[in-house]
């Protein structure tokens, strides 16, 4: 059995990463699925 959130769930925990969440949680976001760059992520993690 799959959770599935709906679409206004999905968008508000969107909203609240890009506002409170760290970069790197937001790059990750980005790379998951918005179809963002591993060198964005890498380079965060570098930081780390």
């Amino acid at each position: 059995m799959s959770i599935v959130l709906s679409a206004d769930s999905f968008q508000k925990a969107h909203h609240y990463l890009m506002k409170y969440g760290r970069d790197l949680e937001q790059e990750l976001y980005r790379f998951y699925f918005e179809n963002g760059h591993t060198n964005n992520v890498i380079r965060l993690l570098a930081q780390y």
